[in-house]
């Protein structure tokens, strides 16, 4: 059984290898170039610009697909929120899924790369208790990378009376009926991602939490 273990993760990183180097080719390199020339200094390191080592991006995005079997699902529709550079739903539409994205438009290095890879995305800011906006159409899965529209970084941080506001929103208005949710939070201040309140929420909503992924694989518990 190790054996087999060992042979099919040798044989998945082969494939996520291969799909990376397949994705990467689908970009125009000189219009990349030319943005990350003109980007690579705006935002220093640990600032936005380091998204633009597209490689290991698409990397991290590639093996996100594959954690949520999105390389070998169907026709998903898939929202993204807080989708920055777009490499995540650039990935999703590799995969034959329908991505749409949700972000401010506030930063020209993302306003280029959202252009440069044609990301459908739509312009808002989240704020607490304030519901999403209209997408046209309900989705199969929503995700958020390293959020920050939880007021990260800041004393008013999102207890679980706007993140349960939130999730009745996302459940009632713009998921499925078998819709799922993966959060990723940030690390706070307090070198934790939730405290005690937070954490015991999102389990008793019946999520997934692994230090910061919260994956929730239903969400009938917000639906009211």
């Amino acid at each position: 059984m190790k054996f087999i273990e060992k042979l099919h993760n040798i044989l998945s990183k082969q494939q996520r290898k291969n799909d990376l180097e397949n994705i990467l080719q689908t970009i125009d390199t000189a219009r990349f170039d030319s943005c990350r020339e003109l980007y690579k200094d705006v935002d220093p390191y640990p600032g936005s610009s380091k998204y633009l080592d597209i490689r290991k991006w698409m990397a991290d995005k590639v093996v996100e697909a594959y954690r949520l079997k999105l390389n070998k699902a169907k026709n998903l529709s898939i929202l993204d929120i807080g989708t920055g550079a777009g490499y995540f739903p650039y990935v999703c539409n590799y995969y034959g899924h329908d991505a749409m994205a949700l972000d401010m438009n506030i930063d020209p290095m993302y306003n280029a790369l959202i252009k440069l890879l044609n990301i459908d995305r739509l312009a808002y800011e989240i704020s607490p208790y304030q519901k999403l906006p209209d997408f046209g159409k309900k989705f199969d899965l929503v995700t958020a990378y390293a959020i920050c529209f939880n007021n990260h970084g800041r004393d008013d941080l999102w207890t679980a009376s706007e993140w349960r506001f939130f999730m009745e929103d996302l459940a009632n208005n713009y998921l499925k009926e078998n819709g799922k949710v993966l959060l990723v939070l940030n690390r706070e201040s307090n070198s934790l991602y939730y405290d005690t309140a937070l954490l015991s929420f999102f389990v008793q909503n019946g999520a997934k939490v692994d230090n910061d992924r919260i994956y929730f694989d239903g969400v009938n518990s917000f639906r009211t």
